[in-house]
């Protein structure tokens, strides 16, 4: 390849070389031309021709020399400054072009825009929550339990923005006490509280075993309580809950025109990315979540065919040994923390 490369500078060399010996050739015989149009213009002013002839061979000649003259002065001077002009016009479009493929590559991989780390959902990230969601007809949504999705979805069922949505939801399987536990011992690792007290690598610091396992008996019963809230806006909205087995490093919430991503290491809302459905982001988390909802895993649709008993049912299948009773009261403790948390931003 880079013999080929040479071979190829080589042979421009040569052939600039060959066109600057033939060009200073020209420019000789132009000049031999002009003087000797001018010395027979001398010459046969002794014989008795008309002095028009002379006048017209004199004007031939010096026009021939002023010319070689005007283009050795132009190529010295002039030709150097308009050809200096035109490789800056062809740098700076080169580098225009370069950059505009730089940044068309790098559009479709960076965020448009990022929302920080916070203990509760942002004003800002709310509001273009709700307008993404309000211009899509699909709604897709992956994390382990979906507290607060559970609290916004009741909310704008009630203002009927959902209804002609299709809504999708991924959450935990209950019975998949796994799951819970890689959740519990990530959200004890990123807390600063706990690395301050363990004596040593155990990631549970001065967690008691008992006090371990009703945490994670607290993360299954959240999920829970997502499916009765589901089960009771089931007349205004269609939804959709498929249960995976796997933990949730992330967290994704899709719509036609973008999704919110973030990627969970501690912490209930930790820093979010909006990327739009023009970037490969969007594109893998979609045909990922489309994938998996084709075959479906274990999956539970909340509409009005759904009767009481067959819910209850359900709920017994997946392990849940509480009330519908305790499971709502649960459910309104839930709600109304979230309202209090949306009231204080306002």
């Amino acid at each position: 390849m880079k013999s080929e490369s040479n071979k190829i500078t080589t042979d421009m060399d040569v052939e600039e070389k060959v066109a600057k010996s033939s060009l200073n050739r020209l420019i000789a015989w132009a000049t031999v031309l002009g003087f000797l149009i001018i010395f027979i213009g001398v010459f046969i002013e002794k014989y008795d021709v008309p002095s028009v002839v002379n006048d017209v061979l004199f004007a031939i000649g010096t026009s021939i020399i002023a010319s070689v003259i005007f283009y050795i002065l132009y190529s010295r001077t002039a030709e150097k400054q308009v050809l200096s002009e035109i490789s800056i016009s062809t740098t700076k479009s080169a580098i225009l072009f370069s950059y505009k493929e730089f940044q068309e590559r790098f559009a479709r991989q960076l965020p448009l825009k990022t929302y920080p780390k916070t203990d509760k959902p942002s004003k800002e990230f709310n509001d273009d929550f709700d307008r993404y969601l309000r211009e899509s007809k699909i709604f897709f949504f992956k994390s382990d339990s979906a507290g607060y999705l559970s609290y916004r979805l009741n909310k704008l069922s009630k203002q009927g923005l959902i209804a002609s949505k299709e809504v999708k939801i991924m959450i935990a399987d209950p019975r998949e006490v796994h799951v819970f536990e890689s959740d519990l011992r990530m959200s004890l690792k990123n807390n600063q509280d706990i690395k301050k007290n363990s004596q040593d690598n155990d990631l549970l610091g001065n967690l008691e075993i008992s006090a371990f396992t009703n945490k994670i008996q607290g993360l299954r019963k959240e999920v829970y309580i997502t499916l009765v809230a589901l089960f009771d806006i089931k007349h205004l909205a269609k939804t959709e809950v498929y249960l995976h087995k796997e933990y949730p490093f992330f967290r994704a919430e899709i719509f036609d025109g973008a999704i919110f991503l973030n990627y969970v290491l501690g912490g209930e809302y930790p820093s979010t990315y909006l990327y739009p459905n023009t970037t490969y982001i969007y594109d893998a988390y979609y045909l990922n979540f489309k994938q998996n909802f084709n075959p479906p895993l274990i999956n539970i649709v909340f509409d009005k065919k759904l009767t009481d008993n067959k819910f209850l049912k359900i709920l017994k299948t997946l392990g849940c040994k509480h009330s519908i009773e305790n499971l709502r009261k649960g459910k309104d403790e839930r709600f109304e923390k979230y309202h209090k948390e949306e009231s204080s931003e306002k």
